[in-house]
């Protein structure tokens, strides 16, 4: 059972410096650098490290995590997918652990009520056959609540990772808002719409707002 971390980066290079160290020791990591101004993949490649691979995103003025996501997934052959954020902290002993409770037909996110939301184990096929990220998703809000209400609709089942094995690095909540072609609440309040969109052309049902979404696929919406 082989496993690849997908990690994105714009303006996160300080989180970064912590994180990625420690993740390498323990699986393979696809780095995209995202157009990142701190040039996150060039600090990434100093590390020497052969477990990891740089994917560099040029032109692109806005951050935009559905499509650096899927770049960086698109690099990966191994059988299991493992997104984490730039400031996800990985506990060691992480990949041993996925490997004795990871099984076939379910996908693994972090316990609710934290702020983890960007962290998803999947297998690599499950992930292609739903179609990745939705990329019509701009800048960041909702791409992890689409994919994973696909994932379920497909059939997998819903499943959480051990408690500690993952933390999130305390940084500003504003970081990264100037990188996003609107404000942040616009930009969210877009995804939002998006995403019910979205749900609608997927399972041809009807969803008249969140709350229907919500209650067709209990556990996996913010606050559920």
């Amino acid at each position: 059972m082989s496993f690849t971390a997908v990690v994105a980066c714009k303006q996160r290079l300080d989180s970064l410096r912590r994180t990625l160290p420690v993740l390498l020791r323990e699986m393979p990591v696809v780095l995209v650098d995202w157009n990142c101004p701190e040039q996150s993949g060039s600090w990434a490649e100093s590390l020497g490290s052969n477990r990891l691979t740089v994917v560099r995103a040029k032109g692109e003025p806005y951050w935009h995590r559905s499509r650096a996501l899927n770049l960086g997934a698109r690099q990966v052959t191994s059988e299991w997918l493992c997104f984490f954020d730039a400031d996800t902290w990985v506990m060691p002993g992480l990949h041993e652990t996925l490997r004795s409770t990871v099984r076939v037909g379910s996908f693994y996110v972090v316990q609710r009520h934290t702020p983890l939301t960007g962290i998803l184990v999947v297998e690599r096929s499950a992930f292609l056959t739903v179609g990745g990220y939705y990329d019509q998703m701009p800048g960041r809000g909702w791409q992890d609540v689409d994919l994973r209400c696909r994932l379920k609709w497909a059939g997998l089942t819903h499943q959480s990772l051990k408690p500690g094995l993952l933390h999130h690095l305390a940084h500003d909540t504003s970081l990264g808002a100037d990188l996003l072609p609107d404000s942040l609440p616009k930009t969210i309040e877009h995804s939002k719409r998006a995403f019910l969109r979205h749900m609608r052309e997927v399972t041809k049902k009807p969803f008249a707002d969140l709350r229907a979404v919500s209650e067709a696929f209990p556990g996996l919406m913010p606050g559920s």
